[in-house]
Order: structure tokens, then sequence, then C-alpha cells
């Protein structure tokens, strides 16, 4: 069977080598910083160009030990897969930041269980090259 081009669940999600488990949610994002450009009499943007990206990653997770004791200005690599949602081969999706750890936070309602969140930021080692990356596999 072909890969769906559908997405469930998220597994093999880390910081740096360290297993982050009880995963609910993952965000990744280019980061796109749009500068526009308007003068004279324009009223809206006549130039808009993407002049530079912040990618960023966070992870959400009922494991709010693991997600708390990573220290933020850490550097290292997160990767997290997103499952294909009929676990079909080449249909999931791996991504890759290369990263410091920007935050931490963590909550808890009553009679509801804890989560944490982690929230990365990327950083270029020569400030060309793009940190944030993906494949399938």
């Amino acid at each position: 069977m072909a890969a769906t081009d559908l997405q469930v669940n998220w597994v093999d999600v880390e910081f740096a080598s360290t297993p982050i488990n009880r995963v609910s949610n993952v965000t990744i994002t280019p980061g796109g910083q749009i500068l526009t450009y308007s003068g004279d009499n324009d009223r809206f943007p006549v130039v808009a160009v993407n002049a530079s990206n912040q990618p960023r990653a966070s992870v959400t997770s009922g494991n709010v030990a693991a997600i708390m004791a990573l220290v933020p200005g850490t550097a290292g690599t997160f990767t997290a897969t997103h499952k294909d949602a009929r676990g079909q081969e080449l249909g999931d999706i791996v991504f890759a930041l290369l990263c410091v750890v920007e935050n931490t936070d963590m909550g808890g309602q009553h009679a509801q269980f804890g989560q944490a969140t982690a929230s990365f930021l990327g950083v270029s080692a020569d400030g060309q090259t793009n940190p944030l990356s993906f494949t399938r596999a």
C-alpha cells in the first residue's frame, strides 16, 4: 500500500539523545520573517520578501520531569518523527532541528494530567545552512 500523505502520532522524539516520551503535540515552523516595503502614497506593501528565518520547534509532553530537565541555552539537535496514518513505508516524516533550548514551562489543572512544553530555536552553524530539515522514511 502507498503512503497516505497523512500523519498521525509522534515517535522517536528526542533532544540531544535524550528521549522525550508521553508526547501529545509537536510543532515545527520554518519561521519566515517577512519584510515589507511601501512608500510614497502606497497604502499597502508593494514588495514582500522573506529576509530571514528563525526556525522553531516545540514539544508538549505528559512527562513533566523530562521537559523541565532541559536547560535553556543548551545546544543540541531536536528530532521527531510524524508517523504515516497507516504506517506505510516512506510515509513517515522525520524532522531535525539544530537548536538551543529556548524555554520550558509546565502546568496542570486540578484532577487532570500535568504537562510541560519545551521550545527550541534553530541555530545555523554558518548563517547560510538551514538548521531545519526533514526527510521521508
